[in-house]
């Protein structure tokens, strides 16, 4: 029995609310008395966390009561586009569908030869780029400008052949077994090596790695991009670009994690103009990618009015900035469409190519 008190902040705090049939409210007061209703709008949950985080009886709505609603409805009728997508999952071991090989073939783009933990067996940092950093044409932009950083700093990294989908949307969504499974298989190959740190780009991977992954038997500093960067920027030096810019707090290293400071360290160095959006930090508005959010475009299309990227790059946009900056290398792909619908002319970059620009 969850202490629900009914304030009903989840409800006022969840910006999909208005279009929800049950609202968190009602989920967690249904979930109370053994009661589970259906209804499509379940699956617009992007997992923000902003429910859960404002909570004052601390109930794991977004972690905990809605994910195993969604394990029973995942018995049921299920959204094809979601289906398809859990299915390349079970199948290929990541989302697209696409051959376990091409997903280290952004190494080939380089002009340098990363090392595979395979091969040499012990590494300092183990990089792991992620599905959509593995995969996603724009997002291996950011996974390639990532490893030419490392190589600037001399620092001794690999990669994994094996690597599969880390399973964080997966979990979210209900899916339990399947998130299981990858865990354990993901782990058994990380236990293999000798490693001091993982280091990663994906804000959803690195959220798994560090807090769900410890439940399977991983022991490892798991570090987000960001945090290794924030940390080593001593290494370093940077001229100053003449932009004006604006940073987006990605839900699953902020509020999820507690992390509002380390691109904002990196920014600072770089020495931008950063002009804060009216919702950041803790009161950020999320992008709209989580919780399997990014492969349900065409439910999310038909049951609201705008989308959770469209909103956010037009709050980004009317502060007159040149850049949105991120962190999460899911944000990307989400805001470049919803700057494209909108036809806004501002760029997003994540934090890693705002430092390489710097840098030239």
């Amino acid at each position: 029995m969850n202490p629900c008190i009914q304030c009903g902040m989840c409800s006022g705090s969840c910006p999909y609310g208005e279009s929800l049939d049950f609202t968190p409210r009602m989920l967690v007061l249904m979930s109370n008395f053994g009661e589970v209703r259906f209804t499509d709008t379940i699956w617009l949950c992007s997992s923000c966390y902003l429910c859960t985080f404002r909570c004052p009886s601390r109930i794991k709505i977004t972690d905990e009561v809605l994910p195993k609603i969604r394990e029973i409805a995942l018995e049921r009728e299920v959204p094809e586009e979601l289906s398809r997508t859990l299915m390349n999952i079970m199948r290929y071991g990541n989302p697209f569908g696409l051959p376990q090989r091409e997903r280290v073939g952004w190494v080939k783009e380089l002009e340098f030869e990363v090392p595979f933990l395979e091969d040499v067996k012990r590494t300092d940092v183990l990089f792991i780029p992620g599905c959509y950093g593995s995969y996603h044409s724009r997002c291996r932009e950011v996974t390639k400008t990532i490893a030419r950083l490392f190589r600037m700093m001399d620092l001794d990294f690999a990669v994994l052949k094996g690597e599969r989908c880390i399973g964080d949307h997966c979990r979210l969504l209900g899916e339990f077994g399947l998130f299981e499974e990858l865990a354990a298989k993901n782990v058994k190959l990380l236990n293999r090596y000798e490693f001091n740190k993982i280091v990663t780009p994906d804000a959803h991977a690195f959220n798994s790695l560090k807090n769900e992954y410890p439940k399977f038997g991983l022991s490892a500093n798991v570090l987000h991009h960001s945090q290794f960067f924030a940390e080593n920027i001593e290494n370093f030096e940077f001229d100053k670009l003449d932009y004006k810019v604006t940073y987006h707090d990605p839900c699953f290293i902020g509020r999820w994690n507690g992390d509002f400071q380390s691109s904002r360290i990196i920014l600072e160095r770089i020495g931008v103009e950063l002009v804060e959006m009216k919702r950041n930090r803790e009161n950020a508005l999320c992008c709209g990618g989580g919780g399997g959010g990014i492969w349900l475009d065409s439910l999310v299309r038909s049951k609201v009015k705008e989308r959770l990227s469209e909103r956010r790059v037009r709050e980004a946009y009317e502060l007159g900035v040149d850049v949105i900056v991120t962190s999460c290398i899911l944000d990307i792909p989400m805001f470049e469409d919803a700057i494209k619908v909108l036809n806004l002319d501002v760029r997003v970059m994540d934090i890693s190519e705002i430092m390489m620009e710097a840098l030239r």
